[in-house]
């Protein structure tokens, strides 16, 4: 059976499967979902439109019914989305990588888990949740792989993922725009997607400074993106984003240092410039903005008496509460589907760890954190062989990866951003095009090293 053969039926099981799932929700719900199957449907044609068009579902489509403006990513749509891409693998599974030994043992050890939280009576609802998100990373990585093979063409698809990622990027910034002013009404906007705005400005930011021949107009077009993304990150207010925002620009300003290969007088003068960056987009927002009282209440951690706010003694509360209770099971974890309560002002709190290595820990135990060590380790290690030694477009991405994943490792200090969101895929798939591409750079190196 051909390829396209089984897209088609991924494709039928997609559109059943939402489907169903969009018969409890409203009726613009299931004419947006619809819209963007038919959008897949067309993409099947292309497997690189239909990589990019289920990412952008992922972008476009919030995780959480906040607003009431969007139809959110729900799990019921997620495994559908996860159904397509097992179909996918079936046509062709690409086995030549640098994970299969820990992908196998995730997913044997993810069964493990999933049958421990059935044996001891977790909830239904929590175990499936974490499942789908879970499972993102291996499925997903190897779906990637389908699309992104090891040889010359990545190229292109390349320069495609750049430009979608900035459009989404930009596409989010207007969602946080309007959120916030027009349904929080300059309050604080709260949506998981605006942790995507930092790898949409790592990718303007390489871009301007390490792409070559940038015409005048690309330099104004790339500078007037990365200011709208630190407009949507300042908007969205999470002070582990801002953070990771500054570690991210201070991983691109230390690879600039090294690896620009321009004049001392040219990387001081560039370097000021991006530290520059994030105090002037902040004056512009606060130019637009109708009152910068929320801004200020973030950016301090002590109220008027000196006592902790309530987000930072919850967080608090809860890695205590969870380190007590994952001490006897620290190999292994307590399983998927666990959940914890954490009592704060006789209201208690239920689930809120926000600490993505601590959840790894409590779920997964020693073991799974071992298991993601492994596979950023080798991720950070592609990334950095593609740097010194790929072209120019291998260095660009890479230096975009990098930059990015760095930032969301600290963001995942006070975030489950590697974790429990949908947005697992989308790591996923930057680790799996840095596979793809690392192994078509080492057999062109190793030719030119035999010859």
């Amino acid at each position: 059976m051909k390829s396209k053969n089984y897209y088609f039926l991924g494709l039928i099981l997609t559109i059943v499967a939402i489907l169903f799932s969009q018969l409890n929700l409203k009726i613009y719900s299931l004419s947006i979902t619809l819209f963007f199957i038919g959008l897949i449907g067309i993409a099947t044609i292309r497997k690189n439109y239909f990589f990019l068009i289920l990412l952008s579902l992922f972008w476009f489509f919030p995780q959480m019914n906040r607003y009431d403006l969007l139809p959110i990513m729900e799990g019921k749509i997620a495994i559908a989305i996860l159904a397509v891409l097992l179909f996918s693998l079936v046509s062709n599974l690409e086995l030549k990588n640098s994970y299969n030994s820990i992908w196998l043992f995730f997913l044997v050890y993810f069964v493990f888990q999933i049958g421990r939280g059935i044996a001891l009576g977790y909830k239904s609802q929590y175990i499936f949740d974490e499942s789908i998100k879970y499972l993102y990373y291996p499925i997903g990585f190897y779906f990637t792989l389908n699309v992104f093979k090891p040889n010359r063409a990545n190229n292109d698809l390349i320069k495609q993922l750049l430009k979608f990622i900035l459009i989404m990027g930009f596409v989010i910034f207007l969602q946080m725009i309007y959120y916030y002013f027009f349904i929080t009404h300059t309050d604080r906007v709260i949506t998981r997607q605006a942790n995507l705005l930092l790898l949409s400005l790592m990718t303007s930011l390489t871009l301007l400074i390490f792409k070559k021949n940038n015409s005048i107009f690309q330099k104004s077009i790339l500078m007037t993106l990365s200011l709208t993304y630190v407009i949507g990150i300042v908007i969205f207010m999470q002070r582990s984003l801002w953070l990771a925002t500054f570690v991210s620009l201070f991983v691109l300003v230390l690879i600039f240092l090294f690896k620009s290969g321009k004049g001392i007088a040219t990387r001081i003068i560039i370097i000021l410039m991006i530290l520059s960056f994030s105090g002037s987009s902040i004056l512009m927002f606060n130019t637009i903005v109708k009152s910068n009282k929320i801004l200020e209440a973030r950016t301090t951690e002590l109220d008027e008496e000196g006592l902790e706010t309530f987000s930072i003694a919850v967080r608090i509360l809860s890695y205590l509460e969870i380190l007590n209770k994952v001490k006897d099971d620290l190999i292994i974890g307590l399983g998927v589907g666990d959940e914890v309560e954490t009592p704060y002002l006789n209201k208690p709190v239920i689930n809120v760890v926000d600490n993505s290595y601590i959840v790894i820990l409590w779920k997964l135990g020693i073991i799974g954190i071992l298991i993601f060590i492994a596979i950023f380790v080798i991720f950070i290690y592609q990334m950095t062989y593609l740097i010194n030694n790929g072209s120019d477009e291998y260095k660009i991405i890479s230096i975009i990866f990098i930059s990015n994943i760095f930032g969301q490792f600290v963001n995942g200090l006070a975030c489950v951003i590697l974790v429990l969101y949908h947005l697992n895929i989308i790591w996923v798939s930057q680790i799996a095009i840095i596979n793809s591409i690392y192994f078509y750079q080492k057999k062109s190196d190793d030719k030119l090293v035999q010859n």
